[in-house]
C-alpha cells in the first residue's frame, strides 16, 4: 500500500469548538463564511437516545478524487510528495462541477475571483514537516495526521458516508460502545427536523443553473425534432436549428465563473462527462445542420446523426448522476433522455412508443409529486399540458399545438427538477441517518 499523510480524526474527542476552523480562516486569509474546513454536529437537537458527536472535516485528499476525474478543465493536480490534491486557480473555470461530485463539501467558490477554492493539506507546512494549521489547533487533539497506508476503505463511524470509496486520506476513530446516551422515557415532542433541512446548503439553485435547464431542455426538442424532419413531419430550417443549437451552448457558459476560459471545458474526454457533453453536442449539432443544409443523405448518415442525438442525451443525464431527487428513485420523470425519445416518437408519429412513454412519465411525476407534496398547482398544469398536448398528438398527428404543450409540460418537469435537486453531503447525509432514528424511536 502507499504511503501518505492522513487526517486522523478522534469522534470521542471533539467539542465543536471550531478552532480548527478559525485555524483555517487565518492560515488561508479566507472569509469568515468560506473556510476550508467545517465542523458539523451530529443530533445537534440533543434527540433522547440517539448519540451526539462533532465532525470536523475538510478535503481528504482522495486516492481516487472525484474534483480530479470530473474536472472539465483539468484544473485538479497531486503533489508527488505529500499526496495532496491542488487546484490551479489559473486552470479553472469557475463550472462547480468538482462540488457536485464531492461527497465530503469541501470545495468553496470564490465569486470575486470565479473560481473554486479548496484545503491543500497546509501543503507547505506538510513539506517542511510540520502539521497542517487546523491540526496545531486542535485543543483535545481530536483532529492530528500522520503518515499511514492507504486505506482501499471508507473512514467508518459517520452515518451516511460508509459507502464512499474514494480512498480519503482520513482515518476516523469511531465512538466508544460504552458511550451513553440519554434515555427517553416521554412520548416524542414535535422536532423542528425541518428546520435543520431547511439551513441546509443548496449548491444547485434554479436561480443559478436556469440557463442548464434551458440547454438541457433545448437539447432533447433538438433530437426530437431531428427525428420529426427524417420522418417528413417537419422541415426546420437550417440557420435556425444551427442558431438554436449555438445559443444554447452559449447560454449554458453564462453560468461559468469564469466565461472566458470556456474552451478548457473540453480537456478532460476521458474521465469528465461535463466534457463529453460538449463535445458530443456538437458533433451532433454540426452533423444535423449538415444534413439540413444537404437534404437527401445516405440513410446510414442519417442513424448515425440519431445516434449522436440520443448519446448526448445519455451523457447529459450522466452529467447529473452526482444529484439527488428527494422523492425520487434513479429514473426520474425529467430524464433528458425520455424526454427526446418522447418528442422524437411524437414528432414521427409512432403512438406505440409516444403513448407508453408519456405513461410511464406521467406515473413517475405523480408518484414524486405525493412524496414530497410539493405546490399542487404546478403539477396540475404539467399534467394538463401533457394530456392535452397527448390527446391532440394522437388525434391530428404531429399537431403544432399539441407539440407546444407537451414541450412546454416538460419544461416545466425540467424546472421543478433544477428546483428540487440537491447534492448529497456529509451534512445532509447526517441528518438523513437521524431523521430514520427518530422515526424508529418514535414508532417503537
Amino acid at each position: 500500500m502507499t504511503r501518505r499523510p492522513v487526517f486522523k480524526f478522534d469522534l470521542n474527542r471533539c467539542t465543536g469548538c471550531q478552532a480548527c476552523e478559525v485555524a483555517c480562516t487565518i492560515a488561508n486569509g479566507l472569509p469568515l463564511d468560506r473556510s476550508w474546513r467545517e465542523v458539523r454536529t451530529y443530533n445537534e437537537l440533543h434527540v433522547p437516545g440517539v448519540e451526539q458527536f462533532h465532525l470536523s472535516m475538510a478535503c481528504n485528499h482522495c486516492g481516487d478524487a472525484p474534483c480530479m476525474t470530473h474536472c472539465p478543465a483539468g484544473a485538479y493536480h497531486r503533489d508527488r510528495q505529500t499526496g495532496a490534491v491542488l487546484i490551479n486557480a489559473d486552470a479553472c473555470i469557475g463550472c462547480q462541477y468538482c462540488a457536485w461530485v464531492c461527497p465530503f463539501d469541501a470545495l468553496r467558490f470564490a465569486p470575486e475571483k470565479g473560481v473554486m477554492t479548496k484545503c491543500n493539506f497546509c501543503n507547505d507546512r506538510l513539506l517542511r514537516g510540520e502539521a497542517p494549521a487546523c491540526v496545531e489547533s486542535c485543543p483535545t487533539g481530536a483532529l492530528d495526521w500522520a503518515i499511514a497506508e492507504e486505506s482501499a476503505r471508507a473512514p467508518k463511524g459517520i452515518p451516511g458516508l460508509s459507502t464512499r470509496r474514494t480512498l480519503p486520506a482520513l482515518h476516523i476513530v469511531p465512538l466508544h460502545s460504552q458511550r451513553k446516551t440519554p434515555r427517553q422515557n416521554q412520548p416524542f415532542a414535535v422536532l423542528p427536523l425541518a428546520r435543520l433541512r431547511d439551513g441546509l446548503k443548496q449548491f444547485i439553485t434554479l436561480r443559478h443553473e436556469w440557463p442548464l435547464a434551458v440547454f438541457t431542455m433545448l437539447a432533447a426538442v433538438m433530437v426530437g425534432l431531428y427525428g420529426g424532419f427524417l420522418r417528413g413531419t417537419v422541415m426546420p430550417k437550417w440557420y435556425y436549428f444551427l442558431a438554436a443549437g449555438l445559443g444554447g451552448m452559449l447560454l449554458s457558459a453564462s453560468h461559468l465563473g469564469r466565461r472566458s476560459r470556456a474552451w478548457r471545458a473540453v480537456r478532460q474526454l476521458r474521465s469528465s462527462s461535463l466534457s463529453r457533453e460538449i463535445v458530443i453536442f456538437g458533433a451532433y449539432l454540426f452533423a444535423a445542420t449538415l444534413a439540413l443544409l444537404f437534404g437527401d443523405l445516405p440513410t446510414l448518415y442519417d442513424r448515425g446523426v440519431m445516434v449522436l442525438g440520443f448519446l448526448t442525451l445519455l451523457v447529459i443525464d450522466r452529467v447529473y448522476a452526482p444529484v439527488r431527487l428527494p422523492g425520487s428513485t434513479s429514473t426520474y420523470s425529467t430524464q433528458t433522455l425520455i424526454t427526446g425519445l418522447l418528442l422524437t416518437a411524437a414528432w414521427q408519429g409512432i403512438n406505440f412508443i409516444f403513448l407508453p412513454l408519456l405513461l410511464l412519465r406521467a406515473v413517475i411525476y405523480v408518484a414524486r409529486k405525493l412524496r414530497v407534496r410539493s405546490n399542487p398547482v404546478v403539477g396540475v398544469l404539467r399534467l394538463l399540458l401533457m394530456i392535452g398536448g397527448a390527446m391532440r398528438i394522437v388525434r391530428t398527428g404531429a399537431d403544432t399545438l399539441g407539440l407546444v404543450a407537451l414541450i412546454a409540460g416538460e419544461f416545466i418537469d425540467r424546472l421543478e427538477y433544477y428546483y428540487d435537486i440537491e447534492i448529497p453531503t456529509p451534512s445532509s447525509l447526517m441528518l438523513d441517518d437521524l431523521e430514520k432514528r427518530v422515526s424508529v424511536l418514535r414508532n417503537g
